[in-house]
């Protein structure tokens, strides 16, 4: 089942498009509210891949309930710069050595 999400964020100002995550301690999943167009697009493409209750929200809003597993909240990992460009360099090697095994074949 598709829902149409062309409704979403309809006459909303960019402030106004929120997207509500809630959960009551004796519920089972987590609700996801959004006004916003491009997290009901992501809402939609995941809802593709493992289907959950998805609904129109009101005028301009989509609301679908996801399993508890699906929402995790954690600390923000933190790398200096540096080690950034050390992880780049290690992948565009890797990269490199993959594209020149490629041209080998």
């Amino acid at each position: 089942m598709s829902i149409d999400i062309s409704h979403v964020g309809f006459e909303l100002s960019r402030d106004e498009r929120e997207t509500i995550i809630s959960r009551a301690e004796d519920q089972d999943a987590w609700c996801v509210t959004t006004f916003s167009p491009a997290f009901a697009r992501k809402l939609l493409r995941l809802h593709e891949k493992r289907p959950f209750p998805i609904e129109k929200y009101g005028r301009s809003g989509v609301r679908c309930f996801l399993p508890l597993k699906s929402v995790s909240l954690r600390a923000l990992l933190e790398i200096s710069p540096e080690i950034k460009a050390q992880r780049a360099a290690a992948f565009r090697e890797r990269l490199n050595a993959k594209a020149a095994a490629h041209d080998d074949d």
